[in-house]
């Protein structure tokens, strides 16, 4: 019977918890890790990692057309993925991370970020995609094959609350927050309950982690969004 059997493990450590973005990975769409994926895949005409003569952070703002939509960096010691936040709706890129983590044993999703050269809360954003066990209409996609089934969507600005999407309207006013590193915590089995209250959060599993940007073309060409670190635990 389907809605007897588990999901697939999608690489969790056996304490439960996951570790994603601690070491950079080839992002070319024919070359990520096991379990990560592409929904909105960058294009191929700029090279997918970032060269070992690029500037770094600290240095000044390369041109949109030397940059690609997501890169590697080392930022104040820490490997960081960068998210370009300059450029148009066709410039959009997703990727994401199969996972299978029951959001009530795994409760606890922490991130570290970085606003850089005049970008904004919201350029980059988290997608979490849950998935109710307990469901009937299962598909080939629950079993590891291609982007997992969800059931629920949450979508969390980097750099400001699921509550609120960034208000600044002026181009390429530099945000607010502070140019170093800073983390968010959050309680996944909380918001569950908070967006979702008819919903039973024992039998949910967050079975996605997507990173997405969000570009516009009032933004900076050098506006970029860095996240490290993030991490699922108990």
């Amino acid at each position: 019977m389907l809605a007897a059997c588990s999901l697939p493990g999608a690489g969790v450590n056996a304490d439960g918890g996951l570790k994603l973005l601690y070491a950079p990975f080839a992002l070319q769409n024919n070359k990520l890790p096991e379990y990560w994926l592409y929904v909105t895949p960058q294009r191929d005409t700029v090279p997918a990692n970032r060269p070992q003569n690029q500037e770094s952070a600290q240095d000044p703002a390369p041109s949109s057309s030397a940059r690609p939509a997501l890169f590697w960096d080392d930022v104040d010691g820490k490997i960081a993925l960068g998210i370009a936040a300059y450029g148009t709706q066709n410039d959009a890129v997703e990727l994401g991370r199969r996972t299978n983590i029951a959001i009530l044993s795994t409760p606890f999703l922490s991130f570290d970020w970085q606003l850089r050269n005049g970008a904004l809360p919201g350029d980059a954003t988290l997608i979490l995609g849950f998935r109710n066990q307990n469901a009937d209409s299962w598909t080939e996609t629950d079993f590891g094959v291609g982007l997992p089934g969800v059931d629920y969507v949450l979508q969390i600005p980097v750099g400001g609350t699921p509550d609120a999407l960034p208000t600044a309207t002026q181009p390429n006013t530099p945000a607010p927050a502070p140019t170093f590193w800073q983390t968010d915590y959050l309680d996944l089995a909380t918001l569950h309950r908070r967006y979702w209250p008819k919903a039973d959060p024992a039998g949910v599993k967050l079975v996605w982690i997507g990173i997405a940007s969000r570009p516009q073309h009032t933004r900076a060409p050098g506006a970029v969004t860095y996240l490290s670190h993030i991490l699922l635990s108990r």
